[in-house]
């Protein structure tokens, strides 16, 4: 496969991979971790380590408030779509972490920030 046309396609995988953060939200998520933090810090966990992933720049990350927790997204502006989601909900115990995925490539370092953010 030569190079334009690995590219073409990875183009157009992403054109079609557009997702809203309630589409995503309707499948199964990768990981669902309860952890004895509260979910604001969980959450300022994840923002910090998304920002700061290195991966091919910083990547858009969201953050904001919901009625029982935070939800911090990566969204990719120039297709318009969300690709990683983590909700993250106030317990009595402290948190629990719901993670998405959406069509994104290279996220292990994403993944590994939710899990590592479970802990104090």
């Amino acid at each position: 496969m030569t190079r334009f046309t690995f590219l073409s396609l990875a183009v157009l995988i992403a054109l079609c991979a557009c997702a809203t953060p309630n589409e995503i939200r309707n499948g199964t998520p990768v990981m669902h971790i309860d952890s004895g933090m509260p979910a604001k810090d969980v959450a300022l966990c994840i923002v910090t380590h998304w920002e700061n992933s290195g991966f091919g720049g910083t990547p858009n990350v969201t953050f904001r408030p919901t009625e029982s927790g935070y939800t911090v997204a990566v969204r990719n502006e120039v297709v318009g779509s969300t690709q990683l989601l983590a909700d993250i909900h106030e317990t009595q115990s402290g948190s629990s972490t719901r993670y998405f995925k959406g069509a994104v490539l290279g996220e292990g370092a994403f993944d590994k920030a939710v899990s590592d953010c479970q802990q104090p």
